[in-house]
Order: structure tokens, then sequence, then C-alpha cells
């Protein structure tokens, strides 16, 4: 049996039991009940496709039939789905799915937005059911929402976001779903079927498809609006909808102008497909670029009035001012709250308990921006409480700035616990993330010599020097830095002839410099040998650091090499002479 059947068959054997509904009369009920307890015996669809052959319906009451039994399939689908999720999976879907009042929109959309951002089978199957499901409104929108925000949209999620596309589903549902579709806009079938469900003319979700339309780059799009917006036949809020979406897709500022869009279009029609594409693609690049120069202005604004305004209220007032901004639906809002946060930590302010544990609940935010400002003000906090929630995000994160602010942020709790998710991002792709992680394993060196295990510490000297060897490359001088940084405090041996061949005038200064620290940090006192040379080095931070060196493990022996360093004329660096002074004093 396949893994694909042996979940199914599960899923089957948890059908629920379909109840009275004045939608199923009985003679409809009775028929499902007898094809989902086959369906459960065998674990086979197979009685989906011949039971109600013999049943004593007409057609429509047979097609009745399989529906029912197919709404039982999903439901048991994402119920099974929710007990087989993560934790945190099964959390986000039970506000999600929560048909109470008690559940805020902001709530249920932060949700939403999360399951999207895990993209586990689990997490998917939730987000499709809460699509489709039918009674629950605003779940349906939460997840539609979300969707329409991702850009890595999931083709498994594209046939229920059309369920909200039919003719009978409201435009406010009917909006996001759509525009989520349009996040498919390289998937020439979903543009199909958009442009099948504007030839249905019912419904104002209608729409909602013309202004998906906008988001694809494709000729046949395009021609499609320029007819609808030529048509007498359609109505005034479906030629608005197609303006808005040859808007968006060309950035042209023709307004309602008919004559103008036709003229764009005698123009851009004759265009070869290749061509048309590539003018709108550059079209929208263009404007990209300047809404987010636009966007980081905004956001830079935001946080100066915002913070002017939280530093002006009464003390009392400010701990219900700053969850607010940490709980406010924007991204760009919740962002400047962990900002202050953080900015209040640097100039020493108490920050509240309630304050701390909303930050400690935002680590896995929807929104990358805001988990990189949460890491940082958790950093900045060096709250112990934290490292669980930041571990198990650092788990399942993909986004590299988050990774290396997360990897900034457990460093300061010396815990050895985030050690080994340490050693697993040296091999991180990222540049910044493998830096950052050495960086906290370098904060982490003297914790983890000291109290590690010796298997530990030697898989971290086995991470580092492979580290040290993909470093060699271009443009990874500062990740080569970082790691000789880390290898430092752990004082080992085996790492001893790594360290010497980084004395070479080929690596940067600053490897150089690191590498005699590391060797002096070792207090060996055999190791002034090759230190001694450096003395020699072209660069005078090197120097200086080799003196220095030297005070630490050098010998009597040596004092012949240093005198003739406190003449200006052999060493012109006043900070190096006083380094020397320094080494033959000791």
């Amino acid at each position: 049996m396949s893994p694909g059947h042996a979940n199914s068959s599960a899923n089957l054997r948890q059908l629920p039991v379909v109840s009275r509904s004045p939608i199923y009369p009985r003679k409809c009920l009775d028929p499902v009940h007898e094809m989902l307890a086959t369906m459960k015996k065998t674990g086979s669809f197979g009685a989906l496709i011949h039971a109600p052959a013999h049943l004593e319906l007409s057609a429509p009451w047979k097609i009745a039939v399989r529906l029912g039994v197919l709404l039982a399939i999903l439901l048991a689908s994402t119920a099974q789905a929710r007990q087989d999720a993560d934790p945190d999976t099964q959390r986000q879907a039970a506000i999600l799915l929560d048909r109470t009042t008690g559940t805020s929109p902001t709530a249920r959309a932060e949700a939403a937005r999360r399951l999207v951002q895990k993209r586990t089978p689990a997490a998917r199957q939730v987000l499709a059911g809460a699509l489709q499901e039918r009674g629950n409104p605003p779940a349906q929108l939460a997840a539609a929402v979300a969707l329409a925000e991702d850009d890595r949209p999931d083709p498994s999620l594209i046939d229920p976001l059309f369920v909200l596309t039919k003719p009978d589903v409201p435009l406010a549902l009917a909006r996001p779903a759509a525009r989520a579709l349009s996040r498919y806009s390289g998937n020439l079938a979903v543009l199909a079927r958009l442009i099948d469900r504007i030839e249905d003319r019912r419904g104002d979700s209608r729409r909602a498809a013309v202004e998906a339309l906008g988001y694809f780059s494709e000729k046949r799009a395009a021609e499609r609006l320029i007819a609808l917006l030529n048509s007498e036949d359609e109505s005034r809020a479906i030629r608005d909808s197609a303006v808005a979406a040859l808007t968006y897709m060309t950035g042209a500022p023709n307004g309602n102008d008919v004559g103008r869009w036709n003229a764009w279009w005698r123009q851009a029609g004759a265009m070869s497909e290749s061509d048309f594409r590539l003018s709108l693609i550059t079209s929208k690049a263009e404007r990209f670029d300047a809404a987010k120069l636009s966007n980081e202005q905004l956001v830079s604004a935001i946080r100066e009035q915002f913070g002017a305004m939280y530093r002006a209220l009464p003390p009392e007032r400010r701990t219900s001012a700053l969850l607010g901004l940490l709980g406010d639906g924007a991204p760009a809002v919740r962002a400047v709250g962990a900002m202050i946060v953080r900015e209040d930590k640097d100039f020493a302010a108490v920050i509240p308990d309630e304050v701390r544990d909303r930050l400690v609940q935002m680590v896995g935010d929807s929104d990358a921006t805001v988990r990189v400002q949460v890491a940082r003000a958790l950093g900045a906090l060096n709250y112990a409480g934290a490292l669980p929630a930041l571990l198990e995000q650092l788990s399942v994160e993909s986004n590299s700035d988050v990774k290396a602010a997360i990897a900034a942020a457990v460093a300061p709790i010396q815990e050895l616990a985030a050690v080994e998710p340490l050693v697993g991002l040296l091999g991180d792709p990222d540049a910044t993330v493998a830096r950052s992680a050495s960086l906290a394993l370098r904060d982490l060196g003297e914790k983890l010599r000291r109290d590690g295990d010796a298997a530990l510490v030697g898989r971290v000297a086995v991470a580092l020097r492979g580290l040290l060897e993909r470093s060699r490359a271009p443009g990874m001088e500062e990740v080569r830095e970082s790691a000789v940084d880390a290898m430092a405090p752990l004082r080992r041996q085996d790492l001893i002839a790594d360290l010497q061949r980084l004395l070479s005038p080929r690596e940067s200064p600053r490897v150089r410099r690191n590498a005699i620290r590391a060797l002096a940090q070792m207090g060996v006192p055999e190791l002034a040998d090759p230190i001694v040379t450096a003395l020699n080095d072209p660069d005078a931070s090197v120097r200086q650091e080799a003196a220095i060196a030297l005070a630490r493990i050098g010998r009597k022996e040596h004092i012949p090499v240093l005198l003739p360093r406190l003449d200006e004329r052999v060493e012109p660096d006043p900070s190096v002479r006083d380094a020397v002074w320094n080494a033959i004093a000791v």
C-alpha cells in the first residue's frame, strides 16, 4: 500500500456521521451513511463511484449524495491534518477555524499567515479546509487574505481558492481569493479558469476575477480586459474593475478613457508575446522600486512619530500603548513596536513582563521584518525564557535575515542548548547567516569550553574548520574572519596548525590578527616563535596584536627581538611601540 493510500484510508476511518439537514433529506442521508460505512470498512473510495447506482434516486439526488460524501471526506481530512500537525500548527488552526466570537479578526488573520508561512502539508490542509468551510466566513476570509500575500504559492491550494470565486460568493470574499490566484501568474491554466469565470456573468464575484487579470503579464489577459472595457453590455462596475486591472498591469495613467486604452492596445497588441511580457515586467519592476523606497520612508516616519508619541505618554500608559503596537494588524506597526522595546532597553528602561511575553509570542510572526525586529529586541532583553521559542522558530525558518537575527539573539542567553542549532547554521549557503552563527559561537565559546562535553566541542571545531575551508571563495572574507573568531575561545590543540596557516600575508589583516589572538589564548609558550615573525607584518594592527600576544606567552629570549622595535625608525607606529614596551616589561 502506498503512503498516500494509507493516509487516505486513515482519513476514511475517521469519517464523521453526517447529521440530519434540510439540505439532505432522509432519502439522501441514508445512502450517504451507507456509503460512508462501506468506505470506513474497506478503506476504499470505490463506494463513492459504485454505490449510488442501486439507489432509487433521480440523477440530481445521486449527485447530492456524492457531494455529501465528498464533504464528509474533506472534513475528515482537515480534522486528520489538525491531529497530525505539530503543536503550533494545531494552535494556529484552532484560532483560524474558531467559530466563536472570542477570536479577533487580527488574531485570526495572523494565525492564517503563520500557517501559510509553515509550508507544511498539514498547514496547507488546514488552509484548504478553511477556504471551503462555507459556514465560517471569517476563516475563509482570513485564509484567502493570507494566501493573497504569499509570494510562494502552492499549487494544491488552487482548487480551494477557486471555490471562493463562484457566483454565490460575496465580493468581499472573492477579492482576496482571486488575488491569491493571481499569485500563480505564471500558470496559464489558472489564467484560463479566471477568464472562464469572467464569461459566467453571474454574481459580483465576477469582478474579483476581472481585477485578478491585472496581475498577469499575458496578452490574453490584456485582450480580455480591453474587450470588457469596450463592451456596452457590461456594467459600470465591471468596466471600472477592468480599468483598475489594466492600470495595475501597465502603470499607464489612462484612467477611464477608453480611447487611450484602445490606443495603448493597438501598439501593445502588435508586440510578440515575449516583448509584451518583457515590457510589462520592466514597468512593474520600476514601479516596485519606487514603491519600495516610498514604503521604507513611510516606515521610518512611522517609527519616528510613534516613538515620539510613545515617549510623550505618562509612564503608566506606556505598557498598554506598546502592547497595542505589538498587536497591531499592520506588520510595519508591529515592527516599530519591537524596535521601541529594543531602544528602551538600550537606554536601560525596565521592560514590563507582559511586553516581554508578547515578544516571545511574536517570534513566529507571519511577517519576516517583524520576526527580525522581535529577535533583535529579545536579544537586547537577554531573556532565557525566550530561548525555546527562538530555537523552535530557527528550526523552521527560511528567511536568511531572520535566521541571522535569531543566531545573534540566542548568544547572550549563554545556554548550551543553542550550540547544535548554531552549528547547523554554519553550513547555511547565505554568508550573513553563517557569519552570525560563527559570532554567536564565539560568544558562547568560553562557556562551551568550560561546561560542554568534549564531543560537542569537537563537533563545533570540525564545523568551524569546514567553514574555514568554504570561506576561501571571493566575497567570504567576513565569514572567514568570524570563523577564526569562533575558534579562539575553544583553545583546541587540533586547531593550532589551521591557525598558524592563517598568519600568511595572503589572509586579510583581521584574519591574521584573530589567528594571533587565538594562538596566544592557547597559553602554549612554544607558539610564541611563529608569532614573533608577525612583528614584521606590513599591517600595523597585526604587529600590535603580535606584541600583545608576546606579552602573554613570550619568553626572555624574545627580548632581543623586541628591543629594536622601541625605536621609531624601526617601528613607526606608536601603538605598536607601546605594545612592545609592555611585552618587554612583563
